[in-house]
């Protein structure tokens, strides 16, 4: 009977060892890792920096900081992901012109808010709504047909 008990203390202890590691193991490869990126005018000037941030290997948040005035007012650039794919997006202003966030589904714009002075939300007028999504949908679809020209292109060079 004691040894009976003694066999059953080290298979609970052995079992028990063996999924602490199992667990340490799943945390370890979901660790959060950073990366930045500079990016430098023809004088070797820092004019932006990107910040990325992985959770294991997907990027979950990259972060674009523009280190000088430009024409739109632009100063950061935040677009978080899912899956790979940006679901949202930040875009902050030092002109005086409010902060937006807009929201995609798959690939395109669904919705976008301007944050006022007082930091609530208004959601985008719709007409202006739907001519955002407009341009994107033609943007996207110029884009894809350059993409696809490139791949004619490539396969008849070889």
């Amino acid at each position: 009977m004691k040894r009976l008990f003694v066999f059953a203390i080290s298979a609970f202890s052995i079992c028990a060892t063996v999924a602490s590691t199992n667990q340490n193991s799943a945390a370890e490869s979901l660790e959060i890792r950073k990366e930045r990126e500079e990016k430098r005018d023809q004088h070797g000037k820092v004019t932006a920096q990107i910040d990325k941030v992985f959770r294991g290997n997907e990027m979950i948040l990259n972060t674009v900081t523009l280190l000088e005035t430009n024409k739109y007012g632009l100063h950061i650039m935040r677009g978080y992901r899912v899956d790979g794919k940006e679901v949202l997006t930040e875009r902050l202003y030092d002109n005086g012109k409010p902060d937006l966030i807009a929201i995609y589904k798959g690939d395109l714009l669904y919705e976008q808010f301007a944050r006022k002075p007082d930091g609530t939300l208004e959601p985008m007028p719709s007409s202006e709504l739907a001519e955002l999504k407009k341009n994107q949908a033609e943007l996207l679809k110029d884009l894809k047909l350059i993409d696809a020209n490139d791949s004619k292109q490539k396969r008849n060079e070889k």
